[in-house]
C-alpha cells in the first residue's frame, strides 16, 4: 500500500550569525562566499575593505561627514529628490514611507548607488531600469 505521508518541505535556514567575508580572500572563494551569502542570507558584514581597496575608508569618511547635511534638507527639497520620480529607485524615502513586518518603518532613507548611466529602453528586460543615476551627488 503507497504511503500517505506528506511531502516535506524544503528547510528554510534559520540565521543564528550574520556571514562575515574578507576582502583578503583569494577571489575564487571569495566570489563563492558573497554568493552564498547573498542567496541564503541576503546579507552580510566585509572586512578587509580597507587593504583591498586603500582609498575607501577616506571616501566612507567623506560620505559620513555628508549625511547630517543631507538629511537636514527641507522637505521640499527632499520631496523633489523622492524615490518616487527615479525609475532607477534611487533616492529619498521618508519617515513612514516604507513597510517592514506589516509596520511602517519608523525611519527616513537616501537610496545610493554606484553612479551610472540609464541604459534601459522600450521592449529590453525591466531589471535595466535598476541601472542609472543618483539624483543627488554628496560626494
Amino acid at each position: 500500500m503507497p504511503s500517505s505521508s506528506t511531502p516535506s518541505r524544503p528547510s528554510t535556514p534559520t540565521l543564528t550569525t550574520i556571514p562575515t567575508i574578507s576582502l583578503s580572500t583569494p577571489h575564487p572563494l571569495l566570489l563563492k562566499q558573497l554568493r552564498h551569502a547573498l542567496l541564503t542570507t541576503g546579507f552580510l558584514y566585509l572586512t578587509d575593505y580597507a587593504s583591498a581597496v586603500p582609498e575607501l575608508p577616506a571616501l566612507v569618511a567623506q560620505l559620513v561627514g555628508s549625511l547630517p547635511r543631507l538629511f537636514a534638507l527641507p522637505d521640499e527639497e527632499k520631496e523633489r529628490i523622492s524615490l518616487d520620480h527615479s525609475p532607477h529607485f534611487l533616492g529619498y524615502s521618508g519617515v513612514g514611507s516604507e513597510v517592514t513586518a506589516r509596520r511602517r518603518d519608523e525611519r527616513e532613507q537616501f537610496e545610493f548607488a554606484s553612479e551610472l548611466e540609464a541604459v534601459w529602453k522600450e521592449g529590453e528586460a525591466s531589471y535595466l531600469k535598476l541601472l542609472g543615476p543618483n539624483q543627488v551627488r554628496i560626494c
